[in-house]
């Protein structure tokens, strides 16, 4: 650009001021602890979540989607590129349940429409129904960065704030860009995409990430798989790992009922880092806070 097509500060600085009240936080994440190491919640930035597999960061990002949408100012779109809506939907209302429920239904309870259980479902469904449901919604065939950032673009009502986008996951998401790729470049493509996204739309935008075999176990950078553009892209990387003092300690934690996790914040871009204790609890598909700890 020409040196006379540049606009100096002192010239914007007012509109660059006024744009300042878009990157408040939109609305807490449910869980105080990961709020406050984030600053207060979540930005209209891009955020990274990352396990082997089996650690429950699906189950996580859908509660925390679940809570922006009951109890937040913005709703929320849930991309599901591995799970059916089904299976999304069976996990919330397994949450739901564990709220007020004795016997909280797990989601087999839910998908197989257990005759035992019936009216506890249907109190969970009518739940799910009237306080998340209008204000979620879960994407689950054909789904792609082109036609999200499509959806953005034109698909909202445009009085309205856009919805807060989560993306379960990364590296199993159709390409965005055309012809033959490499895995690598596969991935920085659609990382690109979303972090436009969140850039051009001021939204929040949750990005579930894989890690790569040597990193499992690893709350490291290093170890999300398939691009260093996840982490360059990213404002915040968390990651949630078994808690446990040896391998054998870890092994038992991950077959346990409620289960001691650490969801580690690694990378703030405009923060501070930290840990956050928390029980996963996979039959009730719920994470709670671990005070004290």
């Amino acid at each position: 650009m020409g040196a006379e097509g540049i606009a100096w500060n002192d010239e914007r600085l007012d509109s660059i001021l006024s744009g300042m009240a878009a990157m408040r936080p939109v609305g807490s994440t449910g869980i105080a602890s990961l709020d406050r190491v984030l600053g207060g919640g979540l930005f209209p930035e891009v955020y990274v979540l990352a396990a082997e597999p089996g650690a429950g960061k699906t189950t996580l990002a859908l509660q925390i989607a679940d809570y922006v949408a009951r109890f937040g100012s913005r709703k929320v779109v849930f991309v599901s590129v591995e799970m059916s809506a089904a299976q999304i939907v069976a996990k919330s209302l397994s949450r739901l349940s564990a709220e007020t429920a004795r016997d909280p239904l797990t989601v087999r309870d839910v998908m197989r429409m257990d005759a035992g259980r019936i009216e506890d479902i249907k109190e969970a469904a009518e739940t799910y129904r009237a306080e998340v449901a209008p204000r979620i919604a879960t994407l689950d065939e054909g789904a792609d960065v082109r036609s999200i950032a499509a959806l953005y673009a034109s698909g909202f009502d445009p009085c309205e704030p856009k919805p807060v986008l989560v993306v379960d996951y990364l590296q199993i998401m159709p390409s965005a860009a055309d012809g033959v790729q490499t895995d690598v470049q596969h991935h920085t493509a659609n990382m690109s995409g979303l972090c436009e996204v969140a850039k051009l739309h001021r939204v929040p935008v949750i990005v579930i990430s894989s890690m790569n075999r040597q990193g499992r176990n690893a709350s490291a950078l290093a170890s999300l798989a398939g691009t260093s553009a996840i982490e360059y892209g990213a404002s915040a990387v968390m990651f949630v790992s078994v808690d446990g003092k040896d391998e054998s300690e870890v092994k038992a934690n991950k077959e346990a009922p409620v289960r001691p996790v650490t969801l580690s914040v690694v990378k703030n871009r405009f923060g501070i880092t930290g840990d956050v204790p928390l029980y996963f609890k996979p039959a009730e598909s719920r994470f709670i806070e671990r005070v004290g700890a």
